[in-house]
């Protein structure tokens, strides 16, 4: 299908409305965060690392980045990156949506041996995980595996309540998969390379903050890595 070719603009607004002037789609009525990665992240004051013998590392080919988080091969290394100068609140009756591209690399381990979480969640100093099998965080939207399945679930936690709709989905080793929410202002969906895998009413109002987790369950290295994180919400 051809491209179709509007060169003198296309705006949403009314004519006698300020915005109307301008050639775009009205750029007010969400607000969007996307993170590429072209640059490593700053973990003093815009972002938080916690660590046991994780590293992060950032690529960029063609200005496409990329982080990636290295457990460096011992049972229970860890990494949790978060960021900590922005937070993100769903609110009922305004839409949001999160997506990020992951890829999980276990080069001589098991997929399925190691705790994984991508999503929206507050950052706590007692610690956000706990066994490998269970999330300890107040609130959060987004994905977990715990340690020993490759099953990825749904999750929401509000004031350490969950909701979640287990074995959703699954990950696959040394694949880039992407993994999205939808929240409409009432409910959550949860997709996975574009494919609705669960729906859940609950969602917290608390701040959150993008979070990619991974944690060893094996003595054996793996490797996060990350393309892009979005977060797009609706004034």
């Amino acid at each position: 299908m051809a491209i179709q070719r509007f060169y003198e603009g296309v705006n949403s607004v009314s004519a006698d409305n300020p915005v109307g002037m301008l050639p775009y789609l009205d750029p007010t009525t969400w607000a969007v965060w996307m993170e590429d990665f072209v640059l490593i992240p700053e973990v003093t004051s815009h972002w938080l690392h916690t660590a046991t013998n994780g590293t992060l590392a950032c690529t960029s080919t063609g200005g496409c980045g990329i982080i990636t988080q290295t457990l460096a091969g011992g049972d229970n290394d860890l990494s949790q990156l978060a960021l900590k100068s922005v937070t993100f609140a769903l609110a009922s009756g305004k839409k949001m949506i999160f997506e990020t591209k992951v890829k999980v690399d276990k080069a001589t381990g098991t997929i399925g041996e190691q705790e994984l979480f991508f999503g929206l969640m507050t950052v706590q100093t007692a610690g956000d995980f706990t066994d490998g099998a269970t999330l300890a965080c107040d609130n959060c939207v987004g994905f977990f595996s715990p340690d020993g399945t490759a099953n990825v679930h749904a999750v929401v936690r509000v004031a350490d309540a969950e909701s979640v709709q287990t074995a959703a989905t699954t990950i696959a080793d040394v694949t880039w998969t992407t993994f999205s929410f939808y929240f409409d202002g009432t409910a959550v969906q949860f997709y996975k390379n574009d494919t609705l895998v669960a729906k859940l009413s609950a969602f917290p109002t608390a701040g959150l903050c993008p979070t990619l987790y991974i944690k060893a369950g094996e003595a054996k290295a793996s490797v996060l890595s990350t393309d892009y994180i979005l977060v797009a919400r609706e004034r």
